[in-house]
């Protein structure tokens, strides 16, 4: 215990001379850090200055670039201005003349392929407000709406194959149609039936981005066949990292018509 008690010896006596420092008023302890925070201060008051300068020297670089517009009437620029909304009246007017006929042939054509409900649509409403947005609505013969919503995913797809095809039809010129992954979710009835009355006549040309589990290489190719001008098929190369092309289907040579 003594030679603990002299070993500390140092400290206590350091120690004392604190608290006689401090009952003597003689701490400069707060003072010191009061004066060591007015200095950082200074400091920074120095850096905000010099930041604020290097801004300004910015703006000004900047403001040679910049170009106001001029107050003077533009003639032709407002006349840009109005045509987004000359442009949607008149394509809301093309829709309105066209409606009836969009309306017939969609009925038509859904009674033909969509084969959940083949020959008892009644009619197809189209509707168009102030808005965008345009309404689509298919009615049972008995007067009931068939509500899109209750439709599973292969007879929307198919819902919409039909209105594309209706589009087509009805526009001033022949552009080409591609469709992708036509088949994955048809059941086999739809299959036959969207082979047999919607892609022969479906545009001009067509272009059916395909798998051999869509468009099959038994049975599904026979009966495109006398309509397929050309055929490739897309070879993944996995050793060598990349993909070769041959004019077939799956294998099947288009047959010379």
């Amino acid at each position: 215990m003594l030679n603990q008690d002299i070993h500390d010896m140092p400290k206590q006596r350091e120690l004392i001379k604190d608290y006689q420092r401090s009952l003597n008023g003689n701490d400069y302890t707060i003072i010191q850090l009061y004066e060591n925070n007015a200095k950082r201060i200074d400091e920074l008051k120095d850096a905000i200055g010099t930041k604020k300068a290097t801004i300004k020297d910015l703006e000004g670089q900047i403001s040679k670039f910049d170009y106001e517009i001029p107050q003077i009437p533009d003639p032709q620029y407002d006349l840009l201005c109005k045509l987004p909304d000359f442009f949607k009246q008149l394509s809301t007017k093309l829709l309105r003349a066209k409606k009836a006929s969009i309306e017939r042939m969609m009925r038509d054509q859904l009674n033909q392929n969509l084969v959940v409900y083949a020959g008892v649509i009644g009619r197809v409403e189209l509707s168009t407000g102030n808005s965008d947005d345009i309404s689509f609505k298919m009615y049972h013969k008995d007067g009931n709406e068939i509500f899109l919503s209750q439709l599973n995913a292969g007879a929307k797809q198919t819902v919409m194959q039909v209105l594309l095809k209706v589009l087509y039809n009805l526009g001033d010129y022949e552009p080409p149609v591609m469709i992708d992954t036509v088949m994955g979710v048809l059941d086999k009835e739809s299959r036959e039936v969207i082979l047999e009355h919607y892609f022969p006549d479906l545009a001009h040309q067509t272009i059916l981005l395909s798998t051999d589990t869509e468009i099959t290489t038994e049975h599904d190719f026979d009966r495109l066949q006398a309509y397929v001008a050309k055929t490739y098929t897309l070879h993944r190369d996995k050793q060598n990292q990349c993909t070769t092309i041959t004019e077939d289907y799956f294998g099947l040579q288009t047959k010379e018509i």
